[in-house]
């Protein structure tokens, strides 16, 4: 089923905040300035692709793939056209998605292009405690690797090559107790369907369904922004008090992570109640890892933390220097 959205010509953020943000998706038609070009989108993905770390996901015939150069942006390819072309010549028979999160973090052009572009909306309704996200999304593939799903964040996605188009469910499509969809083919009639055009922004709230799909056979590359709207958790902020967040740390946080918190030598022991139940020693690990905790949290240390996070406008880890 296709539903027509709203659709804006150009970017006005006044009226974006007060009709869409955390409403209703719309398409925007062309704003300018652009927030990403294609060359410094390359850029930066042949950068991601040179560390072959954790915040890169590479598909093959919609199975995960271990990292190797010849599957990724060499420094040899000229732009996304050229390096789809080399993997169609050398794999025909294959298709293939690429995501790379945490993409700002390759390119301070990127970065500053991201920045001036989000600024706006902050100054309107508040810089979010935990950063925004961002995604590149580059592939001859079918639909979204993980299907139908579900995210913590509003988003942005800009098309900057290729046809690409956006499934979208008002509430979830499904009964059975899974966070995704794979096979959707099933789900198809309750939804409506998108397809910016080269330059254009759509952006959905994050209580909306959606998965990205090939429009045609040809490769499609787009750069999304997630901003965070749910599942807001403060261990996050704490960690951005005491630790140097990098690219791998932010990738590998799990349900157990302790991101940058100080490791204790000494064997944890529990200390019993007594007997009217107030407890008769403090173990030793924990009193180490208090001292280390507040250490941490010196007002020098928390103005660095503070500075650091308007300055980068919420895009961390920053970029090192080009």
């Amino acid at each position: 089923m296709t539903v027509p959205i709203a659709v804006e010509n150009g970017l006005d953020w006044d009226l974006f905040v007060e009709r869409y943000w955390d409403r209703e998706p719309v398409l925007i038609k062309q704003p300018h300035p652009a927030p990403f070009d294609l060359d410094t989108a390359f850029a930066a993905a042949q950068a991601a692709s040179a560390t072959l770390n954790s915040s890169i996901l590479l598909t093959v015939d919609g199975v995960s793939r271990t990292l190797t150069k010849d599957l990724l942006p060499r420094a040899d390819d000229a732009g996304f056209a050229e390096y789809a072309a080399r993997m169609r010549r050398e794999r025909p028979e294959l298709t293939y998605s690429l995501l790379v999160a945490a993409f700002h973090s390759y390119s301070s052009a990127l970065w500053s292009q991201e920045r001036d572009f989000l600024m706006p909306l902050w100054d309107r309704v508040g810089l979010p405690l935990t950063g925004a996200i961002t995604t590149l999304f580059h592939g001859p593939y079918a639909a979204t690797p993980v299907g139908v799903h579900l995210d913590r964040f509003a988003t942005f996605m800009f098309l900057v090559q290729g046809r690409k188009r956006m499934r979208f469910w008002r509430e979830q499509p499904w009964t059975e107790q899974v966070s995704s969809m794979q096979d959707y083919a099933h789900l198809l009639e309750s939804s409506f369907v998108v397809e910016p055009d080269i330059g254009d922004l759509l952006y959905w709230p994050a209580n909306f369904y959606h998965v990205g799909e090939g429009a045609d056979a040809d490769a499609a590359t787009s750069v999304n922004i997630g901003l965070p709207r749910t599942e807001h958790r403060l261990r996050y902020d704490i960690e951005r008090l005491v630790a140097d967040l990098t690219t791998d740390s932010l990738m590998n946080r799990g349900p157990t992570s302790q991101v940058g918190m100080p490791a204790v030598a000494e064997p944890l022991h529990v200390a019993l109640p007594q007997a009217d139940g107030a407890i008769s020693g403090v173990p030793t690990a924990i009193t180490a890892a208090y001292e280390q905790f507040a250490e941490s949290l010196r007002e020098s240390r928390v103005r660095e933390a503070s500075d650091l996070y308007w300055t980068s406008a919420g895009l961390q880890p920053m970029p090192d220097a080009d």
